[in-house]
């Protein structure tokens, strides 16, 4: 499950139908719950920590008020939801091709 820090539980949520129906839609049903957990697992464990992270600080007063002075000192250089370590819009900018078989795919 998400945290609500992250802000992404409804989006993972719509993810998840969109990538259930192309693994139900493409393979058997004994091998679609199989293929949509390892297709899914990665990101969806990227996304909790990312929220973990950010709930960690929301539940910090003090270092959370730091952390807004620093960021606003330095000009919102840097957005961590936008430009994370492994490339851009990762947690906002996900796509899943529809038209491509389930099993192509991960």
């Amino acid at each position: 499950m998400a945290p609500p820090a992250s802000e992404q539980g409804a989006a993972l949520a719509v993810e998840d139908g969109v990538e259930l129906a192309r693994c139900l839609r493409d393979l058997p049903a004994g091998e679609a719950l199989a293929a949509f957990e390892r297709l899914r697992r990665e990101r969806v464990e990227a996304v909790v920590a990312a929220g973990r992270a950010g709930t960690s600080r929301a539940h910090q007063p003090a270092l959370a008020k730091r952390l807004r002075e620093l960021r606003s000192k330095a000009g919102r250089l840097i957005d961590w939801q936008r430009r994370p370590p492994t490339g851009g819009g990762w947690t906002c900018d996900h796509h899943i091709e529809w038209n491509e078989k389930a099993s192509e795919s991960g």
